[in-house]
């Protein structure tokens, strides 16, 4: 029962995610006209240099704090890997949620707020660009070690 349901609870659960940062940008959807494409690119590069150098420091200080144990170089790799990419990633319903308690307190900035999700979004989605092509280049790297460390079989 439990592995019958994993996939639509999880698809359920998605939509949830989703609702929340479509209704603040659907909301206001006007203001996002006023923004410039050059805005939108400057915003979007910031955005990925903000998300790659977390990544960067999150995965130096995994390496120093020794994640994952010294035992077995693999697995404790595979922990780094994952408490990088956790630490790394910002979730887009926890900033639209932000946002949206900001400008409840202070109404006179509602309009700057609904403006403020446009780059929340687009840093949540090359978050995932970006973390599944860095994953993507780890599972490249893990099957190709494991080939070269495989012995040869005549």
């Amino acid at each position: 029962l439990i592995e019958k349901s994993r996939k639509p609870l999880g698809l359920l659960s998605h939509c949830f995610l989703i609702s929340v940062p479509w209704t603040a940008v659907s909301t206001n959807s006007s203001l996002f006209y006023t923004v410039s494409f050059v805005s939108l690119v400057l915003t979007a590069a910031y955005a990925a240099a903000l998300h790659l150098g977390m990544f960067q420091l999150n995965s130096i200080a995994s390496q120093v704090l020794r994640l994952g144990g010294t035992s077995d170089a693999v697995e404790a790799a595979r922990i780094r890997r994952a408490v990088v990419l956790v630490t790394s990633q910002k979730t887009l319903p926890v900033s639209v949620a932000v946002l949206g308690a900001i400008s409840t307190a202070n109404p006179s900035a509602a309009a700057t707020c609904a403006l403020c999700v446009l780059p929340c979004v687009l840093w949540h989605l090359l978050q995932i660009v970006i973390d599944s092509v860095i994953v993507s280049r780890w599972v490249s790297e893990d099957k190709a070690r494991q080939v070269s460390a495989a012995p040869a079989s005549s």
